[in-house]
């Protein structure tokens, strides 16, 4: 029976195969468990990092409980903790063969790696070139999937993903996979073309292949089609050389940001990418760069981040919504008809009444509106609302929003909450847009940039004439937000108002976490600094975590401050002093998103729920 060999990444695995081994991408075994999750976990009781990238550690987990006994690790070229890593999984008695692309596409250097390799695995040349020649003719087969996929519509992107991911290793065996291509290819070209709305946006998907694969779903559902995934393309060997070395010199991943820009630009023309997201790991090296891509691709460009299985996380659902459907309205060059759905200033219908509710993670909001006119506000902890309210109907599991006393035509609902409860005739709402329509109601702005301070997250929004023009969404760290100012207070023991109304110099804190910060501030108590410092310090820090997204966006215009966090008179003081002199709290500010979403429901009271347009329908 022929050895298993792991590779960590991509490798000419010609060689391999030329060596009579069986290759087997880790990264796949990981991906593909029964359990990714649980992989992980074995990696940090083994010791490995909770901050650190849970690729590596699925990569560990899965070496070893999978019975891995010989990897090659690639040490240059790929992932910046591969070194530690071989080091550990030689520590648990794997052998660790290193091997490392050149720093840069040079081919003396990389003929160097190769031969090293076909010497530590017993290939000759003879036989690398054997394998070539049939990889070769398998990878011509990938390559007809993604024309199908982008050309012919009939793939969609996560098969796409899928075939060209499995390109790595050719799941082992490739006269097995040169068989199921075959089967899945003839089985494609029978379906029938489908029929792509003029609306759909085409996505170009970058960056490493996602550890939560939900994140075509997300990207589908809201009306987006994948037609480019440049990494997995990449696996295919795109671009085939006169030999070994010319091919993997062709190969983009291992090498610098400026032949993958190049690369990424070409597929943009050739497949009318519309928009690109980039997928970014959580703890990787790679999210130094996000900067270069967004800056130098001439498409909009969103940056997505994960950090493990199973999914991609309801904050980048919530981005990546927002962002198709920015990219679907500058598609359009329909700004005017953007604004009208925004920004609307009177509801068209008069006579119904439309229930917004902002389900979010500190509080609940509803209101009942009839026109422009709001009937009845309601506010909730968000726990007391879940444990306190229960479905109307036990049988349908339905939650009947009439028994707070008004029943309305329409409920729309938004927030990190929006699909938890099923309220009757329910539909959906994105976050960002229904902030921005709330703020627009308030403010009766047109061209703004919102700053919402919400209980988990802080998102910055750029409105211009009623266009959502960009946006920013603060990282995964209560730092800044809501909760974060909420359980300082609870720390220095003043009140919502005392805290605010801190104006002095402000004592700087360091930690970079709201656990770590509380701890923080317990010392300097204790090292005799004033309460009113601290005070100062925790509106500057909170302000200092999402300035630089200000600063990103703003260009002149309002700023306008809307969640429980605008009521934080300090944090308004230091934007007007550092930024924007005119910022101001709206008035209501915690209800924005609620207004939002009952100020569409207003609009769209006689649609059945099924017909709810761009706004996702879950009733």
């Amino acid at each position: 029976m022929k050895e298993r060999i792991g590779i960590t990444s991509t490798i000419p695995v010609e060689i391999v195969y030329a060596a009579g081994l069986i290759p087997v991408d880790i990264n796949n075994l990981f991906v593909s468990d029964a359990s990714p999750a649980g992989l992980i976990r074995d990696a940090e009781e083994a010791g490995f990092p909770r901050n650190s990238c849970a690729w590596i550690k699925g990569i560990f987990g899965a070496a070893l409980r999978h019975g891995i006994t010989s990897v090659i690790a690639v040490v240059q070229g790929d992932c910046s903790n591969t070194v530690a890593l071989g080091e550990r999984l030689a520590r648990r008695g794997v052998r660790v063969i290193p091997f490392a692309y050149p720093f840069g596409a040079n081919r003396e250097e990389l003929k160097a790696s190769c031969e090293k390799l076909m010497r530590d695995l017993g290939a000759g040349w003879a036989d690398v070139c054997a394998a070539k020649d049939r990889l070769d003719r398998v990878r011509r087969k990938i390559w007809s999937v993604d024309e199908m996929t982008w050309r012919d519509g009939v793939i969609g992107g996560f098969e796409n993903h899928l075939w060209q991911v499995q390109a790595s290793d050719f799941n082992g065996d490739p006269d097995a996979y040169d068989k199921d291509i075959d089967r899945f290819i003839a089985t494609c070209a029978g379906r029938p073309k489908r029929v792509v709305s003029p609306d759909t946006v085409r996505i170009g998907y970058i960056g490493v292949p996602p550890i939560a694969a939900d994140i075509y779903d997300t990207i589908e559902r809201e009306g987006g089609a994948v037609v480019f995934n440049e990494v997995q393309r990449q696996f295919s060997m795109p671009f085939q050389g006169s030999d070994l070395f010319d091919q993997y010199l062709r190969y983009t991943y291992p090498y610098g940001v400026a032949g993958k820009i190049d690369d990424i630009r070409r597929e943009i023309a050739t497949r009318r990418i519309d928009a690109v997201i980039l997928y970014s790991q959580s703890f990787c090296h790679h999210q130094i760069e996000t900067e270069i891509y967004e800056r130098g691709l001439g498409v909009p460009v969103l940056t997505v981040e994960c950090d493990r299985p199973p999914s991609i996380g309801g904050r980048e659902r919530m981005r990546i919504e927002t962002f198709i459907r920015a990219a679907r309205d500058a598609k359009r060059g329909a700004a005017a008809r953007g604004a009208q759905r925004c920004l609307a200033a009177e509801p068209r219908i008069e006579a119904r009444i439309a229930c917004g509710i902002d389900l979010g993670s500190r509080s609940t909001k509803i209101v009942f509106m009839k026109g422009p006119e709001v009937c009845k506000e309601l506010l909730f902890d968000t726990a007391d609302f879940y444990r306190s309210f229960r479905p109307a109907d036990p049988v349908s599991g339905r939650f009947d929003v009439a028994g707070f006393g008004i029943a309305p035509d329409v409920v729309v609902t938004t927030g990190y909450g929006r699909n938890a409860l099923p309220f009757t005739g329910r539909h959906v709402m994105t976050e960002i847009q229904a902030h921005v329509r709330g703020a627009a109601f308030l403010s009766g702005l047109k061209t703004f940039l919102l700053v919402d301070i919400g209980g988990q997250d802080v998102k910055v929004v750029k409105v211009a004439d009623g266009a959502v023009a960009g946006f920013r969404v603060n990282d995964k760290c209560a730092a800044g937000t809501g909760r974060y100012l909420e359980n300082m207070r609870r720390v220095l023991g003043v009140s919502a108002e005392e805290l605010g109304a801190a104006d002095g110099e402000p004592c700087q804190l360091n930690a970079t976490c709201a656990v770590f910060t509380e701890t923080e501030i317990v010392d300097k108590i204790a090292s005799g600094v004033s309460i009113g410092a601290l005070c100062a310090g925790v509106n500057y820090s909170a302000y200092a975590k999402f300035k630089s997204h200000i600063l990103d966006l703003w260009s002149g215009e309002p700023v306008l401050l809307t969640g429980g966090g605008a009521k934080n008179e300090g944090i308004r003081r230091l934007i007007a002093g550092e930024i924007s002199p005119g910022v101001r709290a709206l008035d209501r500010c915690q209800f924005g998103g609620a207004i939002g979403c009952a100020l569409h429901g207003g609009e769209m009271a006689d649609v059945p729920a099924e017909r709810a347009g761009l706004y996702d329908q879950n009733g």
